[in-house]
């Protein structure tokens, strides 16, 4: 057990700022309780005197792949949109990625997650030339920080055929032994057929798709000129918004018709200010779409607190 004397909590649905003791059992099932006694005898004691304490964060949708990205290589061309940012920098990223490196991207992230607080992660991943066991591995790492996980591998067509049943292969080991989910990458790069098949995955494991939607406005140019309607119309009518377990990363560019299909399902949306900042893709509007938004960091970062103090002040514009 660890005891936090003289700490400064702050109860997350009152907002009120107490001055207590805490005392923190080990383990999933242990207690969480506030005790009178500042010395208490046999247990681990940190002084918080100064600190603040409240409960943990979670990622709302967040990309290990990334992790190591600082400091890597410019790219070959320098981007001027948004479709050639994914070319020429994460979708050259990713296919470097192997064994050794999605383990040590994994472990870096679980420990920053940790470090910030944030206790439970909503990952989508994608590793192109490791599809097999890349799951595992992530979640092996994140179990050796203590980190909790919901986690996913992100199946497209924009690779070919293979690794796209690939993908949906890594996903069904997964989902038979773990918790999880079945990740998409976008519309833009998700045919009809493989769309489906990751329908019917999601409806056999009772699972949800994590998806990127809307984005950028390509997106939605690309959805109507190949499919006749829009994203998020396109996800609705194959079932996606069915399940409370799918989440929506950006939803950017949807129109009316979009927030209303979204506001009367049981999907979630994330909000990834900071990323949509750094890509220079829009803003994030929350127009009448209900109370289902979460935040999350796009793989930029893993400090919750970070995240919302960016919603806020690009909400005040």
């Amino acid at each position: 057990m660890i005891l936090l004397k003289n700490a400064t909590y702050i109860d997350r649905k009152t907002l009120e700022f107490k001055s207590v003791n805490i005392l923190v059992e080990e383990g999933i099932n242990g207690n969480i309780t506030f005790v009178e006694d500042s010395n208490v005898q046999g247990v681990e004691t940190l002084d918080c005197k100064g600190k603040l304490v409240t409960k943990a964060f979670a990622v709302g949708h967040h990309h290990v792949y990334s992790a190591l990205a600082r400091g890597m290589p410019s790219p070959k061309k320098n981007p001027t949109n948004f479709n050639e940012i994914l070319q020429y920098i994460w979708w050259t990223l990713d296919k470097a990625l192997d064994k050794e490196i999605l383990e040590a991207s994994a472990l870096s992230t679980a420990i920053d997650c940790a470090k910030a607080g944030s206790t439970f992660v909503i990952d989508h991943h994608a590793s192109p030339n490791f599809i097999e066991g890349s799951l595992d591995i992530i979640a092996n790492a994140f179990d050796k920080v203590g980190v909790s996980h919901l986690l996913c591998y992100e199946i497209t067509d924009r690779d070919g055929q293979e690794r796209a049943e690939k993908g949906l292969c890594e996903t069904e080991n997964y989902l038979k032994t773990n918790q999880g989910l079945i990740g998409l990458h976008a519309s833009f790069t998700v045919g009809d057929k493989t769309m489906k098949k990751a329908s019917d995955l999601m409806k056999k494991y009772n699972s949800g798709i994590h998806i990127h939607v809307a984005e950028d406005k390509f997106d939605q140019k690309h959805s109507v000129e190949n499919y006749g309607k829009r994203v998020v119309e396109r996800l609705n009518d194959f079932g996606v918004l069915d399940s409370s377990k799918t989440i929506l990363g950006h939803c950017l560019y949807i129109n009316e018709n979009e927030r209303n299909i979204i506001k009367n399902s049981k999907a979630f949306i994330v909000q990834n200010t900071e990323s949509n900042l750094n890509n220079n893709v829009g803003n994030f509007n929350s127009k009448a779409l209900g109370r289902n938004i979460i935040l999350g960091t796009d793989g930029m970062h893993s400090d919750m607190i970070r995240s919302a103090q960016a919603a806020f002040f690009v909400g005040q514009g």
